[in-house]
């Protein structure tokens, strides 16, 4: 016969299917064996198999009423079974057989703090702790419902008093986390977190906070990995948001756009949503998709200047150009001072042919900002066009001046030096443009031209199939 010290070891190990076995030994020795019953149960609890633990401790139970462990048992497994009040009730027939047993104090606690009655929860964690003070779940749910009241120091002290039991309970690090979170110290919330996830990987709540908190603090990259793996284990839409905002700010537009997309932006109040969706669909050149969402924010709050903004520039790379103007004269209807509208004006004006009202939009953005580079660029652009190639030079030159590295700017200066019949340094200047920015079509097909003029005629065939290539 197995004896009772045996089966004891082994179900504390955690070797249930080898508990078992040395129950049935002993069962065959003594078909009464409460013992027997009572091991059996527990470890057919721990491997899930409800049913067969039930009728093992409820024979354990019949043969011995006056042990409260295996009441507190046969609760778990109502428990696990989803049958609540029938677990309260298990655990109350534990605290009639012993009025000071810890362990169902602690568990009615959680039941109670899971319903959202935390101060009834917090009262009895004390009564477990009060009957055993190295209870650390009691401690860890006692932090819990604190944190829950809204009562930090309290939640702070019966963490670390967990933490001072054992150095590794789950759940109290998290706490902690939450904890400094709220009381504005994301550095040690920063630690805490990362304290649960080495106890616990798959702590979703610890990685998150710990995602969200990264995120704040610029650490990009390792912000997207905590939030990857808390949206594998606990898909939720703010995850997904933050994992949205994590990727638009590192420029992985598309990955941005599959996240923006599991949140229904149609029902959300927050304008920032459908805002930033758009920015990254912009970005992605899907302007008709970005059109939709930065409708949606706009309808959310019709006074909101940079989705006006952000909308005239996608309906004017769609060519809607009237449409493009509507929207781009709301954000001057809102803000007349605002140099970036003045400018997209301006430029919008120019497709239209209207090259008077261009110029007079571009000229008043530099009287509210005279060093934007864009806007100097756009004006050679009109002068150009207007056949003013000295004043158009001047102003292209200048917007180099202020941004020596825009390829645009460079092609530009290419386009307006071939009309000066400067071959050389219209080849100089589109050479540059391309070297900044190799896979300009538009630089490449400028550069089969100027070729062409200087009689290179291999070059500018090459350059006029890289063009077409592209």
């Amino acid at each position: 016969m197995t004896d009772l010290a045996t089966i004891q070891e082994l179900s504390a190990a955690g070797r249930h299917q080898e508990c078992l076995q040395a129950c049935q030994n002993a069962l065959q020795a003594n078909p009464e064996e409460t013992y027997a019953y009572k091991y059996a149960g527990k470890s057919l609890l721990a491997l899930g198999q409800f049913e067969k633990a039930q009728q093992c401790l409820l024979k354990a139970h019949q043969l011995d009423n006056s042990d409260p462990e295996i009441t507190k048992d046969i609760a778990n497994i109502f428990l696990n079974l989803g049958n609540r009040d029938s677990a309260t009730q298990w655990y109350e027939k534990a605290l009639e057989i012993n009025n000071n047993y810890a362990p169902a104090f602690n568990n009615i606690a959680n039941l109670k703090r899971q319903s959202g009655n935390n101060q009834e929860a917090v009262d009895l964690f004390k009564q477990s702790i009060q009957a055993d003070p190295k209870l650390i779940q009691a401690y860890v749910g006692a932090a819990a419902s604190f944190l829950a009241l809204g009562d930090l120091d309290q939640a702070e002290s019966f963490a670390e008093q967990a933490l001072g039991i054992n150095e590794n309970p789950p759940g109290a690090n998290e706490i902690l986390g939450l904890v400094f979170q709220n009381k504005s110290n994301p550095d040690r919330a920063i630690e805490c977190y990362q304290k649960e996830l080495s106890i616990n990987p798959k702590a979703s709540t610890s990685l998150l906070n710990l995602g969200l908190l990264l995120l704040q603090k610029g650490q990009i990259a390792a912000a997207v990995e905590s939030l990857t793996k808390a949206s594998a284990l606990a898909p939720s839409e703010q995850c997904a948001l933050l994992l949205a905002q994590a990727y638009q700010n590192l420029g992985q537009f598309k990955e941005a756009i599959l996240e923006y997309k599991k949140v229904n932006i149609n029902q959300s109040m927050n304008k920032m949503i459908p805002f930033n969706l758009g920015l990254c669909l912009l970005n992605t050149g899907n302007n008709i998709d970005a059109i939709k969402a930065l409708k949606i924010a706009i309808q959310l709050d019709k006074s909101f200047i940079p989705s006006w903004g952000n909308l005239g520039t996608a309906l004017k790379r769609e060519g809607r150009l009237k449409e493009a103007t509507q929207a781009t004269q709301k954000v001057l209807d809102l803000d007349p001072y605002n140099p970036t509208a003045h400018i997209n004006l301006g430029g919008i004006y120019k497709d239209l042919g209207q090259h008077d009202q261009a110029l007079a939009s571009t000229l008043k953005s530099l009287e509210l900002k005279p060093d934007s580079p864009t806007a100097h660029m756009n004006l050679g652009g009109i002068y150009r066009e207007l056949g003013n190639l000295d004043q158009a030079l001047a102003s292209t030159l200048k917007s180099l001046e202020l941004k020596p590295d825009n390829p645009t700017a460079h092609m530009n200066l290419g386009g307006i030096y071939k009309d000066l019949g400067q071959l050389d340094q219209a080849l100089a200047s589109t050479l540059k443009s391309l070297e900044l920015k190799p896979d300009n079509l538009t630089a490449h097909m400028n550069l089969g031209g100027i070729y062409k003029d200087l009689g290179q005629h291999d070059q500018a065939l090459a350059s006029t199939l890289k063009s077409l290539e592209l």
